[in-house]
């Protein structure tokens, strides 16, 4: 006979984590999420990157006047990589200095310094 085969949605596994930065810094306005299965594959990424994806960045917030895009994938800040919405949150100071950041566009990476 033949094999029968259900597919499982991809798992939610870290947590999504979804929020808007309020935070004063250069993603304020931003709202992200943890990359997991399920958010790499709604948004077409390999499922086994580590990051935060950036969902949606209101007009006119400091995100956006950052150039920061929904779709990019925030990977390292000041140094260290970022692997949750919360742990992102968590290196923001909201102390007018700035310090690099690592994110991917599309199949570029780039490197900006942001306020964080």
């Amino acid at each position: 006979g033949e094999a029968q085969m259900t597919l499982q949605p991809p798992p939610e596994t870290p947590a999504r984590e979804e929020r808007t930065i309020a935070a004063r810094s250069s993603f304020q306005g931003a709202k992200v999420a943890t990359l997991n299965p399920a958010t790499a594959d709604e948004s077409g990424l390999d499922p086994f990157t580590r990051g935060v994806l950036i969902l949606a960045v209101a007009p006119d917030s400091p995100a956006a006047r950052e150039g920061l895009r929904a779709g990019d994938l925030i990977l390292e800040v000041s140094g260290e990589p970022v692997a949750s919405a919360s742990a992102l949150e968590g290196r923001l100071r909201g102390d007018g200095r700035r310090g690099p950041v690592i994110l991917q566009r599309g199949d570029r990476r780039l490197t900006a310094t942001l306020f964080l």
